[in-house]
């Protein structure tokens, strides 16, 4: 019974250090297949605060300056911004600041104020 136990323990650890070496070559693949990858894309879904349509396009619009943006899209109801970059070349910070200089919080940035207040009254949303 002993030798059973002993025998099942040194397997079980045998499968863990191997699962364990198997994992650090993936990390090790995967990092050096994005050093050959010369687009690294992130996706983030970021609260946005807005109101209507008009919110959506000056979101929207924020996000041209961006440089490694991919795509970019609001969603009115959900106030949701998705968010498709090149993470080597920007970030989710990057982001959210170009949202937040625009007007609109965001759930990392706070608008400036005068930003805010120069939004359009219909898109002057109850701010957090």
């Amino acid at each position: 019974m002993k030798t059973i136990k002993l025998f099942t323990t040194i397997l079980t650890l045998g499968l863990l250090i191997s699962c364990g070496v198997q994992e650090q070559n993936n990390e090790l693949h995967d990092h050096t297949t994005h050093q050959h990858n010369s687009e690294d894309k992130g996706h983030v879904m970021l609260k946005v605060w807005g109101n209507c349509g008009m919110c959506k396009k000056t979101i929207e619009e924020a996000l041209a300056g961006v440089n490694g943006l991919i795509k970019g899209e609001w969603d009115v109801k959900k106030k949701v911004l998705h968010v498709e970059f090149n993470s080597a070349k920007t970030s989710v910070e990057m982001i959210s600041k170009a949202v937040a200089a625009s007007g609109y919080d965001t759930e990392y940035h706070t608008a400036d104020n005068d930003a805010y207040n120069n939004l359009h009254t219909c898109c002057q949303y109850d701010r957090k």
